[in-house]
């Protein structure tokens, strides 16, 4: 079962001068004051081995610090849930919950995390800027290539794109060590929303199996 592949974080490995300092800083900070987020996503899994992409759609609700709620609606449904301490992942079709510990963000099964940790992308990641396009420019969409300072078999690199002048998180895309990537592209964003955190709070289904995922370290048990 795939998890979803989503996080957020940044800073200061540029080789671009004062110009692309200051778009990294900018970033940042868009990034600081987002607090909560709702909007709906669709995700395209390239699945390397395969060769072929599956496309999925929901919604997602993220508050800082560390709570998620991930609700695939299609094509087949599924949860995922974080309510700070645990990882939940569940999809009714198997009546299956995989249920994890959580420790390392950028360790998680759900790379996506990084999106409500409380970090700044400099602590997690070495960022670059990526050289800017004229449909980037046009759009004021910042692009960063953010590679993680600590190995992890989740996460070899995350490209981030921000809108710079309606201050919103448009996509990021998630590369692995086996060379799949998950692009996630997002909607009817709202920040800073109140949220009701009962949706944080996961309760597995009666006749569900709950299955306790071991933690691992590189991806190695």
């Amino acid at each position: 079962m795939k998890a979803v592949f989503l996080s957020f974080v940044m800073a200061v490995s540029i080789h671009s001068g004062s110009g692309a300092s200051q778009t990294v800083k900018d970033v940042e900070k868009i990034l600081a004051e987002m607090h909560t987020l709702s909007a709906d996503f669709r995700q395209e899994f390239y699945n390397a081995a395969m060769g072929d992409t599956e496309v999925s759609h929901g919604t997602v609700v993220l508050k800082k610090p560390l709570l998620m709620h991930w609700h695939y609606t299609g094509p087949e449904e599924q949860i995922i849930v974080s309510d700070g301490r645990k990882l939940y992942l569940y999809v009714p079709k198997e009546r299956q919950v995989m249920v994890e510990a959580l420790g390392d963000i950028l360790g998680s099964r759900s790379p996506a995390l990084f999106l409500a940790g409380g970090k700044r992308l400099s602590e997690l990641f070495h960022i670059e800027l990526e050289p800017e396009t004229n449909k980037d420019k046009m759009n004021h969409v910042a692009v960063l290539n953010l590679v993680p300072k600590q190995k992890t078999v989740n996460i070899t690199r995350i490209v981030l794109r921000v809108d710079r002048k309606v201050r919103l998180i448009r996509s990021f895309t998630v590369y692995d060590w086996t060379g799949n990537k998950t692009r996630i592209v997002f909607s009817r964003m709202k920040v800073n929303n109140e949220i009701d955190e009962q949706i944080f709070k996961f309760k597995t289904p009666p006749g569900a199996e709950e299955v306790e995922i071991p933690k691992t370290v590189f991806g190695v048990e």
